[in-house]
């Protein structure tokens, strides 16, 4: 069936239901008549004028083909407006970025089809009975994207109690326990609680990979008690997302003799970011069991990848203990000897303390805290806020989540260990662009003749996953010699399969870097003395421009898109980028003058494009002014990486609302494994069929999510990496 457009907005199904509202919407676009103006003596933003006449033209709208899955709710920018005056009938069109036009609201283009995308179409038929499912805080911050990103991850990981906790955190900063007490009762007490019921009500049966301790006493969004907000503050500061520290701040709280003691409180902030990795948890899964597992199935270190993913964090100990208790599970129950079944036990227990001993050395799972000879208690290896740990006087702020001391903890536990994102980000970042990589190869090698590409993809995959163990221990380098490339190859199993058997391994590295030398623009591999390079920017700059030109072609069309190429080259006498004036883009890029600013004025509406005036002279007067645009370079990659949160927030309100639809029926059979009906397989063709197209829809929705994710990872800000990559980590003394 023909598919509207993903993520539209309400206004426009309301808009199409109704002819009412379409008329409605365009007598609240227009503006006052330029008589009024004319009284004034000023010149205002008035309609265009043809012939004399004032009148609301709208602009015709071209089918537009999307090449890409980036389609927010946001409707197409409205062309550009025009200024004129009482005493002339002709128009001089000005560009006026500043002031919105009078048009009204476009509809979203019919034309625009399942065919066009190049993705399984999402479902877009959503019953107005399950929007109740759209639960967003009313707390939330929803500029900049990422916090609503984080917030719709924390309601389908841990439930909406534990989210109105984390977008509490985001809108008021680092806060006391106290604070966040005061605030919730003030913002979210009965009352607020009783007009959000419903709409929580069918938020709160998922349940789908929820933590018990967040759920609360009623499960839905009360948050009145403490009790509830400490249950909530011990989740998310287990899982990394909330951060503990004091913030440098301290008061006076009594006097010891000479001696004024002080009391530091602690403050809790969120780190959004963790909070987005939720939804990278299964590619992080399927990460290590491809490649550094190598083998079928899953393995030791995919259940402990797993397993402390679940947990947040846990000692070694611990961490074997429940992988073990995996295992356990799914064994047969037969009879056999007691001493046979203790020896299939330690040697289990064996080779999993094995395989955690790996993955700490890869650096894939890090310890959370560290212990030094020098210092009788731990240190927290994060960078906490600003680089101060807790002292003991903050034992009684953490007795009161917890109900322990801070002696006591350490006393009971050893070193605790928790899933390294960052560095299995830049895994994942490593595999996108040498697959960019391997298709320049292979593409060179297909003009001479040859083949392959598969050797060199693998052998600079190897060397983006050297670089990111690198960046771990602060030493941020692309350089390496071929003994890092088989030490990297030789504890990632996955790897070894694309090399030959019959030809040392040495001999296929050297003969791959070689070949990789060979590529230009962008280059993929230098040499450097007695060491080799990777052009790892250079590489990921081209595939951000690639995805920047996607994403205006497939939001705008492919005139926007060409007028946005000739803004991003640079002059070559000065080698900055250029600005060009309205005519001169339009004759460059061959379109219409009129059309040429109706493309520049969406492009600066969406942050894409900057406008420039130079005034002639000192009047400013607009037939004096040269009026100049060009590219938003500081801009553009943070509007893409908007326009993906905001389609990743989306999609996952999308498959929510698609489960709690009129559809629960199939999710409720498919989960309790129900069967009816008189047909071999237990069930009608009926039920069947509608289970097929659930499964079907449900994939489409996992591919559409899973491809933005990898255009996220290209796109998002990497301050993390820099610095203070372990602020997730500063609350592991009090868990």
């Amino acid at each position: 069936m023909s598919a509207a457009p993903m993520f539209s907005p309400e206004w426009v199904q309301e808009g199409n239901n109704s002819s009412s509202s379409n008329s409605s919407s365009r007598k609240r676009g227009r503006t006052r008549s330029s008589s009024n103006s004319s009284n004034n003596g000023t010149s205002e933003v008035n309609p265009i004028e043809v012939d004399g006449s004032s009148k609301v033209i709208e602009p015709k709208r071209k089918s537009i083909k999307v090449e890409d899955p980036i389609i927010s709710s946001d409707q197409a920018p409205p062309p550009p407006t025009t200024s004129t005056t009482s005493t002339k009938k002709t128009t001089a069109v000005t560009p006026t970025p500043d002031c919105p036009p009078p048009f009204p609201r476009v509809k979203s283009d019919p034309s625009i089809t399942s065919s066009t995308y190049p993705h399984p179409t999402p479902p877009t038929s959503v019953p107005k009975s399950s929007t109740k499912t759209h639960h967003r805080s009313p707390i939330c911050p929803t500029l900049p994207p990422l916090p609503l990103q984080g917030s719709t991850c924390i309601l389908d990981h841990f439930g909406p109690l534990a989210q109105t906790v984390h977008d509490l955190l985001n809108s008021l900063g680092p806060t006391t326990l106290t604070g966040i007490e005061t605030h919730l009762k003030e913002h979210l007490g009965k009352k607020e609680n009783i007009d959000r019921d419903n709409i929580l009500t069918e938020v709160a049966r998922l349940g789908r990979g929820t933590t018990g301790q967040s759920k609360g006493q009623a499960s839905r969004g009360y948050l009145v008690d403490m009790v509830t907000i400490k249950k909530c503050l011990r989740v998310l500061l287990q899982h990394g997302i909330v951060v503990a520290g004091n913030g440098g701040i301290s008061k006076a709280t009594g006097v010891a003799g000479n001696k004024v003691v002080r009391r530091r409180s602690v403050y809790y902030s969120v780190s959004t970011g963790r909070a987005c990795r939720l939804g990278r948890y299964q590619r992080y899964a399927e990460h290590v069991a491809r490649y550094m597992e190598g083998e079928e199935g899953e393995g030791d270190k995919v259940r402990i990848i797993k397993a402390v993913m679940v947990e947040g964090k846990g000692e070694a100990e611990e961490i074997v203990k429940l992988v073990e208790a995996g295992y356990k599970e799914e064994e047969e129950e037969e009879e056999e000897e007691e001493m046979r079944v203790v020896q299939v036990k330690k040697k289990r227990i064996a080779r999993i303390a094995r395989a955690l001993s790996e993955m700490i050395k890869d650096k894939v799972v890090t310890a959370a805290t560290k212990v030094t000879e020098d210092d009788e208690e731990e240190k927290v290896r994060a960078n906490e806020w600003k680089g101060q740990g807790l002292s003991d006087e903050e034992t009684n702020a953490i007795k009161g989540i917890v109900g322990k001391t801070m002696k006591s903890i350490k006393a009971e536990r050893g070193e605790v260990y928790t899933v390294n994102c960052w560095l299995l980000d830049r895994r994942l970042r490593g595999v996108q662009v040498s697959k960019f990589v391997e298709e320049r190869v292979k593409s060179w090698k297909g003009r001479g003749g040859g083949g392959g590409g598969r050797i060199e993809g693998t052998v600079w995959k190897a060397a983006a996953f050297f670089a990111a163990e690198k960046a771990e221990d602060k030493t941020y380098s692309f350089r390496f010699d071929e003994a890092d490339i088989v030490s990297v190859i030789e504890s990632n199993p996955g790897l070894q399969s694309a090399f030959e058997t019959d030809t040392p391994i040495d001999t296929q590295i050297t003969k791959a870097l070689e070949d990789m030398r060979s590529l230009k623009n962008p280059a993929a591999v230098v040499k450097r003395g007695e060491e080799w390079e990777i052009c790892y920017d250079s590489c990921e700059s081209v595939m951000k421009e690639r995805r920047v030109g996607n994403y205006v072609s497939s939001r705008w069309g492919e005139d926007c898109a060409r007028i946005f190429r000739i803004l991003r080259e640079t002059d070559p006498t000065t080698g900055s980028l250029s600005l060009l004036s309205s005519e001169r883009i339009s004759t460059v890029a061959m379109l219409p003058e009129k059309v040429t600013r109706e493309m520049l004025h969406k492009l600066y509406t969406a942050g894409l494009v900057e406008f420039h005036d130079y005034p002639l002279s000192r009047q400013h007067a607009y037939n004096q002014t040269v009026y100049l645009w060009g590219a938003a370079t500081r801009k553009v990659m943070g509007a893409v990486e908007g326009a993906l949160r905001n389609a990743m927030v989306n999609i996952r309100d999308r498959r929510r609302v698609y489960i709690n639809s009129d559809k629960n029926e199939v999710f409720d059979r498919l989960r309790n494994k129900s069967r009816g009906g008189t047909n071999e397989g237990g069930k009608t063709e009926e039920e069947a069929r509608e289970e097929r197209n659930a499964k079907d829809n449900l994939n489409a929705m996992d591919k559409w999510q899973i491809g933005l994710e990898d255009d996220l990872l290209l796109f998002e800000q990497r301050e993390e990496d820099a610095g203070g990559i372990r602020g997730q980590f500063g609350i592991e003394e009090f868990m």
